[in-house]
Order: C-alpha cells, then sequence, then structure tokens
C-alpha cells in the first residue's frame, strides 16, 4: 500500500515535472531563434551568481520544516517567514557590492546592470509564503507542482512574446523575476502567511540558524558542485561557448531536475518522516519503497536524452546550437551520476547528519573543479567535463560508503543499475566509431531506444495504468 501511495505521489511530480519541460524545451527553442549564443552565456552566468548567492546563504527553512518535529507549528513557520524576510534584503544589498566586481573580473560590459536587475528575484523570495515548505513536509504533491508549474508556464510566455518584438539578453535575464513574482502572489493566495512583529521567536530561529549551519556548509558545496563549471568556463573560454554549453545543460539535465523534485517531494519528506519517529531500522525499507516508484522513469529519461540530443539540436536549432547536441550527450552520465550523489546526500541529512553531507560535498566539490580545470586543458570543452564525470564518481562512492559504514544501509540497485546505463552509453560510442552513416546510426538507435524504453515503462507501470482508468471510469 505504501509502495502504491508513494508511486501515485511519484507520477503526478513526474507528470508536473514533464510539463514543466515540455515548457522549458518549447520556450528555450524559440528564444534561440531570436537570440545568440553569446546571449545565452551572459544569462547563465547572471542566474548562477543570483542563484548561487541564494543558495550560499541557505540556513536550511525549508529542510528543518520539513525535518522537525515542530515545523508545521504556526510559530515555526511564522519565524521562518522572518528569517526569510531579512535574509532577501541582506543578499540583494551584498549583490549590489558585488556587482561592479563581478563585471570587472569577467570583463563583460553590462554585466552589474544585469545583476542588479534579476537580483530583485532574491528580494521577492523573502515574501514567498514559507508555509509552502509545510506543503513539502506533507508531501502534497498536487499544491508544490502547480506552484511550480504554473509560474514557468506564464513566465515562458511572457518571455517568447517579450523577445519577437525585444530580442535582448535583457528578456533573459528578467525570467527569475518574473517568475518569482508569480510564485509569491500565487503562494500567499494558496497558503497565505501573514506575520506580525510579535511572531518573531527567538528560540525558533536559534533552532533553525543552528540546524542550518551545517545545511549552509552542505549547500555552499552543492551550489559549486552543481554550478560551479558555468562560471569556471567563463573564464576559460568565451560567452559564446557558455551560451552553448548552457543551452545543452538544459536539455541533458532534464531528468535531473525532475529526479531531484521527486527527491526533495518524495524521497527526503518520507525517510524523514520515519527518522522522525526513531525508526532507523526501516529506513532501507521506506527508501526502497520511494525509489522504486519513480527510478524506471528516470533511468528511461537518461536514456531517450542520451540517443536524442544530437538530432534533437540539429533539426531543431539554428546551426550555431547544433555542437550543443552532442555536449549535451556527454554530460548526461554525468547529471544521471549526480543524481545518484543527490539521493545519497539528502539520505544523510534526513538521517540528521547533516555535518557529514557538508564534508562530503566539500571534496567532491573541489575534486570537480581541479578534475574539470585538468581535463579542460587536455582535452577542450569535452576533457572538461570527463573531469566533472570523474569527481562525480568519486562523490557518489564517498556518499554510498558513509552510509553503509556508518548507519549499515546498503542500497546497490541503484549503483548498479547506473554502471548498466554507463555501459551502455559507452557501447553506443564504440558503435557509433564503426559505421560511416553517423546520421543514420542516430536515428536507428534513437528509434530503438524509444520502442525498448517504452516497453520497459510499461511492464512497469502499465498494469497499475490500467487499473487507475479503470477506477476512475467506475
Amino acid at each position: 500500500m505504501t509502495n502504491k501511495k508513494h508511486t501515485r505521489k511519484s507520477v503526478v511530480i513526474f507528470a508536473g515535472q514533464g510539463l514543466s519541460q515540455i515548457i522549458r524545451f518549447a520556450s528555450n527553442l524559440l528564444l534561440a531563434w531570436f537570440l545568440l549564443p553569446d546571449d545565452f552565456g551572459v544569462a547563465a552566468i547572471v542566474v548562477t551568481i543570483v542563484v548561487g548567492l541564494n543558495l550560499l546563504s541557505d540556513v536550511g527553512i525549508v529542510d528543518c520544516i520539513v525535518r522537525h518535529e515542530e515545523g508545521d507549528k504556526p510559530g515555526f513557520f511564522k519565524t521562518a517567514q522572518w528569517v526569510m524576510f531579512f535574509r532577501g534584503i541582506a543578499l540583494y544589498l551584498i549583490l549590489l557590492v558585488l556587482a561592479p566586481l563581478l563585471e570587472s573580473f569577467y570583463e563583460k560590459d553590462n554585466l552589474a546592470m544585469y545583476l542588479s536587475w534579476a537580483g530583485l528575484c532574491l528580494v521577492l523570495d523573502g515574501f514567498l509564503s514559507s508555509r509552502i515548505f509545510v506543503l513539502k513536509r506533507n508531501m502534497e504533491v498536487v499544491k508544490v507542482t502547480l506552484l511550480e508549474l504554473i509560474p514557468q508556464l506564464l513566465t515562458a510566455i511572457i518571455l517568447v512574446v517579450a523577445v519577437m518584438f525585444y530580442p535582448s539578453v535583457w528578456v533573459l535575464v528578467s525570467a527569475m523575476n518574473i517568475a518569482m513574482l508569480i510564485k509569491v502572489i500565487m503562494s500567499q493566495i494558496m497558503v497565505p502567511n501573514m506575520i506580525k512583529a510579535s511572531d518573531f521567536d527567538k528560540t525558533v530561529a536559534r533552532t533553525i540558524i543552528s540546524f542550518g549551519k551545517w545545511i549552509l556548509l552542505s549547500t555552499l558545496f552543492t551550489y559549486i558542485i552543481f554550478q560551479s563549471d558555468r562560471l569556471i568556463l567563463a573564464k576559460l573560454t568565451t560567452f559564446s561557448d557558455v551560451g552553448i554549453y548552457h543551452i545543452a545543460l538544459a536539455i541533458s539535465g532534464i531528468f535531473f531536475m525532475v529526479g531531484v523534485q521527486l527527491i526533495d517531494s518524495i524521497v527526503y519528506p518520507a525517510v524523514c518522516s520515519v527518522t522522525r519517529k526513531g525508526k532507523m531500522s526501516k529506513v532501507k525499507e521506506e527508501l526502497e519503497q520511494v525509489l522504486n516508484g519513480f527510478l524506471p522513469l528516470i533511468y528511461g529519461m537518461v536514456l531517450i536524452t542520451f540517443v536524442a540530443s544530437p538530432l534533437f539540436f540539429r533539426y531543431l536549432y539554428r546551426p550555431e546550437y547544433h555542437l550543443a547536441g552532442y555536449v549535451a550527450q556527454a554530460s548526461s552520465f554525468v547529471f544521471l551520476l549526480m543524481f545518484v550523489y543527490s539521493i545519497y546526500s539528502k539520505l544523510i541529512i534526513a538521517l540528521n547528519r547533516p555535518d557529514a553531507a557538508a564534508k562530503i560535498s566539500a571534496i567532491v566539490a573541489i575534486l570537480r573543479i581541479i578534475l574539470s580545470i585538468f581535463g579542460w586543458y587536455l582535452g577542450g570543452l569535452y576533457g572538461f567535463i570527463v573531469g566533472l564525470g570523474a569527481g562525480s564518481i568519486i562523490g557518489v562512492a564517498l556518499a554510498y560508503f558513509w552510509v553503509k559504514i556508518k548507519k549499515g544501509i546498503i542500497y546497490k540497485t541503484i549503483i548498479k543499475s547506473s554502471a548498466v546505463i554507463g555501459l551502455m552509453m559507452l557501447a553506443y560510442y564504440l558503435g557509433k566509431g564503426l559505421v560511416a552513416d553517423k546520421i543514420m546510426y542516430e536515428w536507428v538507435l534513437m528509434i530503438l531506444a524509444l520502442v525498448g524504453v517504452g516497453y520497459y515503462l510499461y511492464t512497469i507501470y502499465g498494469k497499475q495504468a490500467l487499473l487507475f482508468l479503470k477506477k476512475q471510469r467506475s
């Protein structure tokens, strides 16, 4: 019964994320016909810096509300709202100071203005209702999905219309402000959280900050792990190349984004619900039930993304973006590794060891930076990606063995499955090197992958889907 419950919630999130990625596909494609790779490169750096500043000040509000016994009480989430408000104001002021320095560092005109404008989303974030994190705690996935999906849809429509009349990078750097404003309004309508000065509880604030000190470090290194590649690449090559890389990751990272949303909305709350009750012996069982609900979907997306990326860019994008198809293909396995790492990292935090998660993340972050730069000088962009992959493999190994040795939780299924997918990708490259007609090879492998993945998913979810439809009809 529990497994079916988690599967249904996973399907809801997967469907929502599927729609989200379709919106992302369509908007990126349309925007690319009006804008140049250099525009996407500038926007990538702006977004990375603004998001990074937000993450680098993460005091674990979301994790604390989900994990803490009192997290769903008004006194707790109202205090969290005050913390969010002051944090947003402080972050924007810091960004205004850093913006001119970053423009000088990257030697890019108007970068300070772009950052100052895009950074307003940090202030808006402070007005986001903290009660949406209670929804995550209770795994109310429909409401959480709508809060993510609707702002994205409306923002995409606004951007596409705007770029038709004003094809400028300003359209791209305005995206976060528009999306955050819509999300704030929606959150306050769906789960209003009006606060007053008396709602601030110093004890609760200290609890959040105390728990969040390790979350802060963990988030710091997680940001370096997932975002520093763009910042490093911007110093190694041109902004146009960064734009190609950014567009490629927007495609190859689709399954990763879906997976992370499932981890945050299903895996983490489910495991936390067990650990809050002190049932440590049930952690592995709960983890297996949750992951079995959506891992086949993720694996299917990995393979489809891998084989379809070159054709997708060749036939749908302008010639300037065709290289992105092969970059997306090469980076898809790196994203798979980081998806696995994200599961183990969240598991460690759910086991109430954010300190261990932070320390492991620090090691992984440093290794990915060193190995990616080393790879760049050996093999250019592809060497850069290989370096990121090597650091990611070490990260997965460290997280896996920590959970195994410290907590006695052994879950090898995801490791073995990822290895199988890696071997399938290697076989693809070896086969491609032996044929003369590369494009025909890509088409044949894509069709085979679509048929194979479709059959694979049907054997797993087909029966459940038929029962669900039968129940709806009755």
